[in-house]
């Protein structure tokens, strides 16, 4: 009996690799597949407070989440944060590891509702704040613990500060991830969008924050953590983002190329009430 269930263990771990691998090569729907297989198979271990297969299940809650992220999948993300939320997983997991993955969870499902930034909804802003209480709990226990901020929470952080608009922080901490030099393409994709909003919000086209609009497009259409249609997706993103520049630089009779220049052309261009 001990022999069945350790390779039963041992054969869910290798398929929750093989759902991973999936979702990093983009086969979102053979991955949700794989899952929703792997989530009947283990809910009929009863004794889910071993730590092994209580793990596992929550290696499953988070491919759950991933997946609900990568491929905007609203069913996937509810099923990550049911799993999440019904086991405290305390045996086989850190307090601040459980709440950053919570976060994740609950962050999936309200920025799938934020589409209409012209939209004031006040229990939203009120869900962002849930998020963001999750995430400061983490970090301050593994400031307590005097272990290093991961820079991916760090990226995290900065996207639910963006998504309720406070940009000057979460651009703060995107630029402070961008120099670590490191393969996070999420920090360059949201600080693009983060300054795409501000210069739709402001009503003022920038020409320098729209250089830097696809420069952080670029860098995302090049990461080897996204699947080629994403990066297609960001380098045509990158593309138009530029035609727009030029577009508007023929329009106004600025020279795109004259960098040096290019501010006081932008500004002397402006109406008196723009300046």
């Amino acid at each position: 009996m001990e022999d069945s269930i350790q390779s039963k263990l041992i054969y869910t771990n290798l398929q929750l690799d093989n759902a991973s691998e999936m979702i990093n090569k983009g086969q979102f729907e053979q991955s949700y597949k794989l899952c929703l297989y792997l989530k009947e198979l283990l809910e009929k271990v009863h004794d889910l407070s071993d730590p092994s297969f209580s793990y596992a299940f929550f290696r499953l809650a988070g491919l759950f989440v991933d997946l609900g992220n990568r491929d905007s999948n609203l069913e996937s993300s509810q099923i990550g944060l049911e799993i999440m939320e019904s086991n405290s997983f305390e045996h086989c997991l850190t307090r601040d590891s459980y709440y950053y993955c919570l976060a994740n969870a609950k962050g999936n499902l309200t920025q799938s509702d934020s589409n209409n930034y012209c939209k004031t909804d006040v229990s939203k802003i009120e869900r962002f704040s849930e998020v963001g209480s999750l995430l400061l709990k983490a970090t301050m226990i593994r400031r307590k613990n005097k272990d290093v901020l991961s820079p991916q929470v760090m990226v995290n952080m900065g996207i639910n500060l963006y998504l309720q608009y406070r940009f000057s922080e979460a651009l703060s901490l995107f630029d402070k991830v961008n120099c670590m030099g490191l393969d996070i393409p999420e920090s360059w994709v949201n600080r693009s969008e983060c300054l795409a909003l501000l210069n739709q919000i402001t009503e003022v086209f920038s020409i320098q924050q729209y250089k830097e609009v696809a420069q952080g497009y670029y860098h995302a259409s090049v990461s080897s953590e996204f699947p080629y249609d994403w990066q297609n997706n960001f380098f045509n993103k990158a593309k138009h983002t530029e035609k727009e520049i030029e577009d508007y630089c023929l329009d106004l009779g600025i020279d795109i190329e004259d960098d040096k220049h290019l501010d006081e052309q932008e500004y002397q261009s402006l109406s008196e009430y723009r300046r």
